[in-house]
């Protein structure tokens, strides 16, 4: 009998680049990283990967299903969200229910929030084709909302409401204004100001539960983070790892205009209001006495209810130059 023990081959990997043109400067930015991907593989022996471009939301999902069809079973799927959050949330929900699956962010978007996670040093290496086609993947938490998973965070109430209403004006004035610029800060601000001065907002009644608990109550809004930023590089748990089993809950209690605008300036730097209820958990049920505006990972609903709960180790992805996620600096 032999004694030498054979090594198994590494699981072959097929690659998945879904790009969102609308996150893009151009087509000249998205085919400049389009020629990028093309040159890594054409100097590689095996060279089994796909670019495809989502048309429209939820498109990514019917297109991760195609490529695990054909030609992805038996193999890793890894598959790259080209572009921002959205793109990575709907790459999220596309490879759920998969086998060997593993995401990967090219963050290409306005905000990139979850990516910042790894550091916000560490945004552009993300960008840099072989170093995260030969990333390894870790393991990574995410959120079961019901019919959808999210990675990052999911709110409900004013800062929802605040860019939903942002976006509203940018299309009533008949604009399309990049986030960060001084024009769609403005609008922004107006927006603020009408919602804060809002009471079907900040002071909506919820039913919530958490971890078994109660804390119903008014409040103008509820955050619940897996990752710690959100809206551009905010704060949205100074606690909050996507690593550590458990999500970073804040309950923002009704107060006036004013103390409001406080509050989520404040909670913004990664401070703690004096208004606000924070904790650690594993389930939060939210039910809102009206609609209300509800976010995951960029995308919005309008609706009464929501649960939520922590999937510890539900994705792998990649992390580029061995990092780890880091709990965000004040």
């Amino acid at each position: 009998m032999s004694n030498t023990i054979e090594k198994r081959k590494p699981p072959r990997i097929k690659h998945v680049f879904i790009f969102n043109p609308r996150s893009f400067r151009g087509n000249l930015q998205m085919d400049a990283v389009i020629d990028s991907i093309g040159q890594y593989f054409r100097t590689q022996q095996e060279a089994d990967f796909s670019v495809l471009i989502a048309r429209y939301p939820r498109d990514a999902l019917g297109l991760i299903q195609k490529q695990f069809d054909d030609g992805g079973k038996g193999k890793v799927l890894r598959v790259y969200a080209v572009g921002g959050d959205g793109m990575l949330f709907d790459c999220l929900n596309g490879i759920k229910g998969l086998p060997n699956t593993e995401l990967a962010a090219i963050p290409y978007g306005n905000a990139n929030d979850f990516i910042r996670a790894f550091g916000t040093d560490k945004i552009e290496a993300f960008k840099k084709i072989p170093d995260i086609v030969t990333a390894s993947a870790i393991p990574t938490d995410i959120m079961d909302a019901g019919i959808n998973y999210a990675v990052n965070v999911c709110s409900a109430g004013l800062s929802a409401a605040v860019v939903v209403r942002t976006k509203a004006l940018n299309e009533k004035m008949g604009a399309v204004v990049r986030s960060g610029s001084l024009f769609y800060q403005f609008m922004r601000f107006l927006s603020t100001l009408g919602a804060v001065f809002d009471r079907t907002i900040t002071a909506q009644h919820y039913a919530i539960t958490i971890d078994a608990q109660d804390y119903s109550g008014p409040y103008s809004q509820v955050i619940i983070a897996n990752g710690p930023y959100y809206g551009g590089g905010k704060i949205a748990g100074l606690n909050a790892l996507p690593n550590d089993g458990l999500l970073d809950v804040t309950l923002f209690k009704s107060a006036g205009p004013l103390a409001t605008l406080w509050a989520m300036s404040a909670y913004n730097q990664g401070k703690i209001p004096a208004n606000c209820v924070v904790l650690q958990a594993k389930k939060i049920t939210l039910q809102s006495e009206q609609p209300v505006w509800i976010q995951m990972d960029g995308e919005f609903i309008l609706d009464t209810h929501i649960d939520c709960e922590i999937i510890p180790a539900g994705a792998a992805v990649a992390a580029v130059q061995g990092v780890h996620y880091k709990k965000p600096k004040t």
